[in-house]
């Protein structure tokens, strides 16, 4: 008979408390999702920069290496770069198809110049990616400009 009453006092976790805590989770976990994701869209964003700080100083060193023809580097955009000839429009043709090269199909060549400024140059490249706040379908475009001096 001991047994019988010891058996009826213990207790447990009902149905209602066990969905309650699965419900907590699940919310937790979809937090928990969705931070994932932006930290991954902010963590590309921060390559992309990175590639872009890299193409910038790689120009300034082909200014650096052509000091006689430092005033033919300017470029209009990377979509009608020059094919050939002196050393500075086969530096410009290198530098935008190493740019396309590294960014892929973000890179955006239309918007990508060197604008020959009076004492320097300002090179902006630019590239699509993924808008953080707008949604995960659209694209922003992003311009990156760094000021090189001559």
């Amino acid at each position: 008979m001991e047994l019988h009453r010891l058996y009826y006092k213990q207790q447990g976790f009902s149905l209602l408390e066990a969905l309650i805590a699965l419900v907590i989770f699940s919310v937790a976990l979809l937090g928990l999702a969705r931070m994932y994701t932006q930290m991954m869209s902010m963590s590309h964003s921060a390559y992309f920069r990175t590639l872009a700080t890299i193409q910038a100083n790689d120009f300034e060193e082909r200014l650096r290496a052509n000091p006689e023809n430092v005033d033919d580097y300017a470029l209009a955009s990377c979509s009608n770069a020059p094919a050939g000839g002196d050393m500075a429009a086969t530096d410009l043709a290198r530098w935008c198809a190493n740019s396309a090269a590294l960014f892929g199909g973000a890179f955006y060549p239309g918007n990508t110049t060197v604008v020959d400024l009076v004492d320097d140059y300002e090179i902006t490249i630019a590239w699509k990616e993924r808008g953080l706040e707008t949604g995960e379908q659209d694209f922003e475009d992003i311009d990156f400009v760094y000021r090189v001096s001559k």
